[in-house]
């Protein structure tokens, strides 16, 4: 007879790929600062106040980028590629599914596929306001 295998379970939370949690102790004043410089964030922006830990990652980022001791990055950049990765994806499958069946050359749905893709470039085909 043979043993009965068990599934242990996985202990913990899930690996999201993110990078690890750093703590800082901030003074009671430090707070403060920092929830006044979310509502002028606030008052500056599009009307979101940013949270006390966006704040946190912005004033570091912000004057390092200035010192160039950090590469000027795009806020939440991960997240901006990863929609231009799954938009650019759903947009070739959506293209895949058109040309599916078709008959044409190989060639004219190349050239089709890039007319639907690219973007256009500054200057020839350029539209007057």
């Amino acid at each position: 007879m043979r043993p009965i295998s068990v599934l242990q379970k996985k202990r913990g939370r899930a690996a999201t790929g993110q990078v690890a949690v750093t703590a800082v102790r901030l003074s009671s004043d430090l707070r403060i600062a920092l929830d006044k410089a979310a509502i002028d964030a606030e008052q500056r922006a599009d009307g979101k106040r940013p949270s006390r830990s966006e704040m946190i990652r912005r004033i570091p980022t912000g004057h390092l980028s200035e010192k160039v001791y950090l590469a000027a990055a795009a806020p939440h950049l991960g997240r901006t590629a990863k929609g231009v990765s799954d938009a650019r994806g759903m947009a070739d499958l959506a293209i895949d599914r058109a040309f599916h069946g078709s008959r044409e050359p190989a060639q004219v749905k190349d050239r089709r596929r890039r007319a639907l893709t690219e973007m256009p470039r500054g200057g020839k085909g350029k539209r007057a306001k």
